[in-house]
């Protein structure tokens, strides 16, 4: 099936010291399905005028078709290659080991605010509003990596939309879709290229872009040989930048397949921006001793295939056929490990991923440009007076950083419904209970702060009056 991976307003870009320019782009053609007579497969073909990628899996491998590397060069030749029967190990590894509370951002908040994770949402609008609009990936490109591929910026965008087309075909099969909004290369000197630290790089690269970037989700791509992994923020759709951890929707991934380097093997660097992805929709590690296994147990580990993450649920790794998600990539297939991309994200990490997706107040709408409102707005809330339910509406002509809080006659903040949470343009609503509250007869106040996405210079604060009648 043919798909189309670019957003609408999809833009390449590149950034040097003398500044940022448009660069024309000529996309490939991209398809997705499944081998024929076998449902349980995957497959991905990339088509553009001088070359093609592939990636082709089922039960016994995941088929990396493309040109083979002489010299740094693409020559002529295509060479399909089964990852399963590589004897090399990758050994990939994510920097969310051992940072997961530090990294998740729906946890520190909860922290810092010393609130219960288990109430909080990610603007979470109502129950009947579920996502629909795809998460949108801004991709930047290290000058490495445009050394790489020729100093050619088309080949650049080649590489990550192929590659790309395998993720989505990935996040397709799980529900949840997926585009690239814009690949920005650098064509000189990056501010990158000091760092030998997927923690630092991380950081540096939120507080560079903070949410100045054009997409849902900003990631940072490496082809430096340092084994620097990959590493990114936990639980990241819809926050705003924070200025004093440099935490926002960022994810960082070194994707240089060094070990044989001369073969297309980009399987790996599909596994690694989908992993790193999968932390920023929410999910921890299958071997993290956080997930829900069996009843009454809700410290498990899915599998072993790498020391046990938050706490000591198994006592010695020992492989597994993974999911992406996993570190089971840390055994070759003769051992009994692997990542199979059949199997997804497995049942608990998909849920998770579908939850905080679906959950996710930016994504809830796909708007025609005749239904965008022309100001911003908040609505009377309805019914008026309630008992103990209401519902606040607001509109945002722009993508804004919301917060949305209740006061009582005094002036007393009853409680922050929205903080500092990213909407795209559109019409939102928000159910409120006072139940929740303990809250006796009388007014109340709900004020909306908005704030458009890079620019502090357009905002609105709108109060208005409720009353609660029991």
């Amino acid at each position: 099936m043919k798909v189309n991976i670019l957003d609408p307003q999809f833009r390449l870009t590149s950034q040097s010291q003398s500044g940022k320019q448009t660069v024309p782009y000529t996309p490939g053609v991209y398809y997705r399905g499944v081998v024929k007579g076998n449902s349980i497969s995957l497959v991905s073909i990339s088509v553009f005028e001088n070359e093609f990628y592939g990636l082709v899996s089922d039960e016994s491998g995941n088929y990396n078709i493309g040109k083979v590397q002489r010299d740094n060069i693409n020559s002529n030749e295509y060479v399909v290659i089964n990852d399963f029967d590589l004897t090399i190990l990758s050994g990939f590894k994510c920097g969310v080991d051992g940072k997961e509370n530090k990294l998740d951002l729906i946890k520190y908040k909860d922290l810092k605010n010393n609130q219960n994770h288990s109430n909080h949402s990610h603007g979470e609008t109502d129950n009947n509003t579920a996502a629909v609009a795809p998460v949108r990936s801004y991709f930047e490109c290290d000058y490495r990596m445009y050394l790489d591929f020729a100093s050619n910026l088309s080949t650049v965008a080649n590489y990550v939309t192929a590659m790309y087309n395998s993720v989505a075909t990935i996040y397709n099969n799980e529900s949840i879709p997926v585009t690239i909004s814009e690949i920005l290369t650098w064509t000189g000197n990056d501010p990158y290229s000091g760092f030998n630290d997927s923690y630092e790089i991380l950081q540096l690269f939120g507080q560079r872009n903070q949410d100045n970037f054009f997409g849902s989700l900003a990631h940072l791509l490496s082809t430096r040989q340092n084994n620097l992994g990959g590493i990114a923020w936990i639980n990241a759709l819809c926050q705003s930048y924070n200025s004093t951890e440099h935490f926002g929707r960022f994810a960082f991934s070194n994707i240089y397949p060094s070990t044989i380097s001369t073969y297309p093997i980009y399987s790996w660097p599909v596994n690694v921006v989908a992993h790193e992805m999968g932390h920023n929709f929410g999910s921890y590690h299958t071997h993290a001793c956080r997930w829900p296994t069996r009843p009454g147990v809700t410290n498990g580990a899915i599998d072993s295939c790498y020391n046990a993450e938050g706490g000591f649920c198994f006592s010695n790794p020992r492989p597994a056929r993974g999911t992406i998600m996993s570190y089971c990539h840390l055994w070759t297939v003769a051992q009994g490990g692997g990542v199979d991309f059949t199997k997804g994200f497995g049942p608990l990490p998909g849920d998770t991923i579908r939850k905080w997706y679906s959950a996710s107040g930016c994504f809830n709408q796909i708007l025609n440009s005749s239904e965008r409102p022309s100001v911003f707005a908040l609505t009377q809330n309805f019914p008026n007076p309630f008992n103990p339910v209401t519902n606040f509406k607001f509109s945002l002509p722009v993508s804004s950083i919301v917060t949305l809080k209740v006061y009582d006659i005094s002036g007393r903040e009853i409680t922050t419904l929205l903080s500092n949470q990213i909407f795209n343009e559109g019409t939102f609503s928000y159910q409120f209970s006072a139940a929740e509250f303990n809250l006796s007869s009388g007014v109340y106040f709900y004020r909306l702060d908005a704030v458009k996405v890079g620019d502090n210079s357009v905002n609105h604060r709108e109060i208005r009056k409720m009353i609660l009648l029991k």
